[in-house]
């Protein structure tokens, strides 16, 4: 399921990215596929999606986070 979709609150694991673009944002940051973050808001009508990666926070647009499949992490 993409991070769009995901529940508030929960642990994520990222199993793909499918965005050069988002796929190289995300690597400048340290974050590539099966990293574990954590999905702390999201805005309404599609507004961005709140994630955080180990201690720092980062606000992806609607359309990035779409690009992102993720798994819950138990």
């Amino acid at each position: 399921m993409n991070l769009s979709k995901q529940v508030i609150g929960k642990r994520l694991k990222i199993t793909s990215i499918t965005n050069e673009e988002v796929t190289t944002r995300l690597s400048e940051l340290g974050m590539f596929e099966g990293a574990i973050i954590k999905k702390l808001n999201q805005a309404p009508f599609s507004g961005p999606t709140l994630i955080q990666y180990n201690e720092f926070k980062l606000a992806l647009r609607f359309d990035e986070a779409s690009q992102i499949s993720t798994e819950i992490y138990e």
